[in-house]
């Protein structure tokens, strides 16, 4: 777990002694320089391999330059001296995106048709290249995990546009949907495993999210108005995948732990946001997949030269189909389970509640904040929606925020205290796991 520490203090209080404090200070200022050096580098290599590929829009001249810097980078790599190892790694990289990246672009500009046979699988070889060296070669890390990366979003891009023209209507296109975002989301999760990095693990969260919704859609649009239309459903899938990384964290040793605890956060701060959702408005569950679709009962549509007969005709259709729509979206509602937003607020409440409990009993730090920040969240807007705006709602929020200060710093005290005890991350554990 990170921490943030004031080290004078601590040397202050004997917690640490002044050389220790000198490390843990110098260690931070290092952490610190190569996160700021790391992401310069990478923003330098985005912005250098694609400003060479809008600039010249050529396929050869790009492929040229690319082979041209992968081809520098390599001898700086093999030859220069330490000090300019950088140089070789930017170069390498700088061309590899040049040779995938003016690949993809030409695929897609020129020859759409040939883009999702070609990228699927050259973006496939790519990534499984990368993902077997990362292990052999430890010390190329940085520049594998790069361009596995690289071929990562090639193969889901095209995979993407083969599937984008597939007929929305068809009875097997969610099946097909759901696949490929399920597919995507293990894909991300694995790769971000592979490579050590985190905040790739977490971005498997964004195609996840889309399963339930059956549709490739538009990303986090689509999701956004399926999570507002079915939160229910929505919350259980968050849930479920919570609940399974919290069941594989003992499993996973260390470094796998820290990835599935990262995976565990994302999916129960969407939980939560779909939760929201449901105590504004409640939920008739299953809307979304069950409920009957306006375009179902809509009118034939008006031909341009149509006379002023045909248009009264059509009008009147109109309005008839709407009628329609209506009554079969009140009867379906009328069988449909519904949650109001009372329910759903009381659910939400004890939910947290256990959640609190729980995370600070074990110890986990991450759970424990995001239930407690989603906590104060619910309170206020139950106290804004119910006395609608009214100055006696600033009055109860003002003086409700003392007593949960006050409960804050005292659980905040009462974590600290359990901490300093043996069995610090909690049973089954491995340490630093727990969710911060």
């Amino acid at each position: 777990m990170f921490v943030i520490a004031d080290t004078e203090r601590l040397v202050a209080d004997g917690v640490l002694t002044a050389p220790q404090a000198a490390e843990l200070e110098s260690r931070a200022r290092a952490s610190m320089v190569e996160l700021a050096a790391g992401l310069l580098l990478s923003f330098g290599i985005l912005a250098a391999a694609g400003g060479v590929i809008f600039w010249l829009r050529d396929a050869i001249a790009v492929a040229l330059c690319g082979s041209a810097a992968v081809a520098a980078g390599l001898a700086l790599r093999a030859w220069a001296p330490r000090l300019l190892q950088l140089f070789g790694t930017a170069a390498l990289l700088t061309g590899a995106g040049m040779l995938l990246g003016g690949s993809a672009a030409e695929l897609l500009w020129n020859h759409p048709a040939l883009a999702g046979p070609v990228m699927v699988p050259a973006g496939a070889l790519v990534l499984i290249a990368c993902g077997l060296l990362i292990g052999k070669r430890p010390g190329e890390g940085f520049a594998l995990s790069a361009i596995l990366l690289m071929g990562l979003a090639m193969h889901l891009g095209g995979l993407y546009r083969l599937l984008t023209p597939l007929d929305p209507q068809a009875p097997w296109h969610g099946a097909v949907a759901a696949g490929f975002w399920a597919y995507a989301a293990l894909l991300l999760a694995a790769a971000g495993r592979i490579t050590d990095l985190r905040w790739v693990t977490v971005l498997a969260i964004l195609p996840f999210a889309q399963i339930l919704s059956l549709g490739l859609g538009t990303g986090g649009g689509q999701y956004l108005l399926f999570m507002l239309d079915d939160p229910t459903i929505a919350l259980l899938q968050m849930a479920a995948l919570a609940g399974l990384c919290l069941l594989l964290l003992p499993r996973l040793g260390r470094t796998g732990a820290r990835h599935a605890a990262v995976l565990l956060l994302a999916a129960l701060i969407l939980a939560n946001l779909c939760a929201f959702a449901g105590s504004m408005a409640g939920d008739t569950v299953g809307s979304t997949w069950f409920a009957p679709r306006y375009a179902d009962f809509s009118a034939p549509p008006l031909s341009a030269d149509a006379t002023a007969a045909e248009r009264a005709q059509w009008q009147e259709a109109l309005r008839a189909a709407g009628d329609r729509y209506d009554a079969a979206l009140a009867a379906w509602k009328d069988r449909a389970l519904t949650i109001s937003e009372g329910a759903y607020s009381l659910v939400w409440a004890l939910a947290l509640a256990g959640l609190m409990l729980w995370s600070a009993m074990g110890l986990h730090r991450g759970v424990f904040n995001a239930s407690a920040a989603f906590a104060v969240l619910h309170a206020y807007a139950q106290i804004f929606l119910r006395f609608d705006g009214q100055p006696l709602a600033f009055v109860i929020a003002g003086l409700a925020a003392i007593p949960l200060a006050w409960g804050a710093r005292q659980a905040n005290r009462w974590l600290a205290g359990r901490a300093a005890l043996p069995q610090a991350d909690g049973p089954g554990l491995p340490p630093g796991a727990n969710g911060g």
